[in-house]
């Protein structure tokens, strides 16, 4: 007996259908397990013998790792039938009673559920149509119990592997979630959504050789003497930073931001660099970076914004829009779409994942990927496929993109289901009240942004 329980684990694995025919009915051909044998169920072993943690035991025998016990009583009977148990009275059974091992819900005694490859007690009954007697449990193993086949679980759940155990699991197959096609990644909806301080702002003061945190307007106000009225004209040395900050985030002008695509746009006229009065600021209220902080002083705008050329020799001497640290020299940039980029001769002149384009000598962001091989290193998954020039996971449930929870130990749900399209997506946002940056920084749920293609980059060599 012991052998063929062996063997049908072993075959499990290479055929579900063999495990239906050939395992299912061991209890009713070949020799019953005796004690100290391996077992799955009650039903494999000897008489007067029960299944606990997978080893035949005599009836009655303790379950201490479980904070419980188990009897059948103490006479003789045999597997499939019953018989009177000594001077108790009680009668075995081929079912498996609270704490005796399992494989799926068919194996455990009415009002038991097979969790975890142990029968274990359960209050979920229901009540008669004509007057309320108690139902016993279904015989299907519900979502969390341990499970051999899809056969095995109710209705709207399917059997899936356990990770490092063997049998399976009865779990969700679809999780009724649908994409929203939205991300947390807006930083305003309005203009006046960008008025506001980025996190963890210190101000300059050179005059006294100090520098001052701080975390609202009415700080910086006090760093002016209480009087925010000398920020309009301009500014002591000593007054010059925190008059930056309370202008550029404070008491912002209605040109000052623009929000253009749910992201901040400084649009402010600029005579200098960096986080200066009239300067260039480096950072929008949510902490995201907006450049190197460069003024274009012959546009008065910061280099955030497009340098406005119209032809190449409209470079010469400005800021390359993506290196604003470096300007142009005579023919090294060209212009593409009011900006200046470095030109490229060959592919090798360009940055990773980036080729030189011929017609317009800019490096244009290549495919993520041509081949399915490709997605399979990258995802570290051998589902990955090549879709469009992008890496996917292909699915036909939810369940193939993500756990349902951890609560049945195979993984967190990670918020990704099964999209129409048939690959895994994101679920996304529903509303802006799931969405802040890892600083704790209020941004909206906004429609997910889609990657221009073709995007393009400066030459980094020549």
């Amino acid at each position: 007996m012991t052998k063929s329980i062996v063997l049908c684990f072993a075959l499990s694995a290479l055929s579900a259908t063999a495990l239906a025919a050939g395992c299912s009915d061991d209890n009713n051909s070949g020799t019953p397990s005796g004690k100290g044998e391996s077992c799955t169920r009650t039903a494999d072993c000897k008489g007067g013998l029960v299944c606990i943690d997978g080893t035949c035991s005599t009836a009655g025998t303790s379950r201490s790792d479980a904070g419980m016990s188990t009897s059948s009583g103490g006479g003789s009977g045999t597997a499939g039938s019953t018989g009177t148990g000594g001077s108790t009275g009680t009668t075995t059974s081929n079912l498996g009673a609270e704490g005796e091992s399992c494989t799926r819900h068919a194996d455990c005694q009415t009002g038991l559920s097979c969790v975890l490859q142990a029968c274990r007690s359960s209050t979920s009954t229901g009540t008669d149509m004509d007057g309320g007697t108690t139902k016993p449990l279904p015989t299907l193993g519900q979502r969390g119990e341990s499970c051999q086949s899809v056969r095995d679980c109710a209705e709207g759940l399917s059997c899936f592997p356990r990770a490092g155990s063997s049998g399976g699991i009865c779990d969700l197959k679809d999780y009724g979630l649908k994409p929203t096609g939205k991300t947390c990644t807006g930083e305003c909806t309005d203009a006046k959504d960008c008025c506001e301080l980025p996190p963890n702002v210190v101000i300059d003061d050179p005059v006294n050789s100090v520098f001052t945190s701080v975390t609202s307007c009415v700080e910086i106000v006090a760093l002016l003497g209480g009087d925010a009225k000398v920020c309009d004209t301009t500014p002591s040395a000593a007054n010059d930073a925190a008059c930056f900050y309370y202008k550029t985030y404070c008491d912002c002008a209605a040109t000052t931001w623009a929000c253009t695509d749910n992201a901040c746009v400084y649009g402010a006229k600029c005579s200098k660099d960096g986080n200066v009065f009239n300067g260039c600021p480096t950072r929008t209220r949510t902490g995201i970076g907006t450049g190197a902080g460069v003024c274009d002083i012959k546009a008065m705008k910061c280099q955030a914004g497009a340098s406005g050329c119209t032809a190449d020799a409209d470079c010469e001497t400005e800021a390359i829009f993506d290196d604003p640290a470096h300007t142009c020299a005579k023919d090294e940039c060209t212009c593409n779409a009011g900006k200046c980029y470095r030109m490229c001769n060959e592919d090798l002149d360009c940055p990773a994942h980036y080729l030189c384009d011929s017609k317009t000598s800019v490096c244009t962001a290549q495919a993520a990927c041509t081949t399915d091989t490709q997605c399979a290193r990258t995802l570290a998954d051998v589902r990955g496929a090549c879709m469009g020039g992008k890496c996917v996971l292909p699915c036909t449930s939810d369940h193939d993109c993500s756990p349902s929870g951890a609560s049945l130990g195979g993984g967190a749900f990670n918020a990704q289901v099964c999209g129409s399209d048939g690959v895994c997506v994101a679920l996304g946002c529903a509303s802006d009240d799931e969405c802040q940056t890892a600083g704790n920084v209020k941004q909206f749920c906004v429609d997910t942004k889609t990657a221009p293609a073709g995007a393009v980059r400066s030459a980094i060599t020549d």
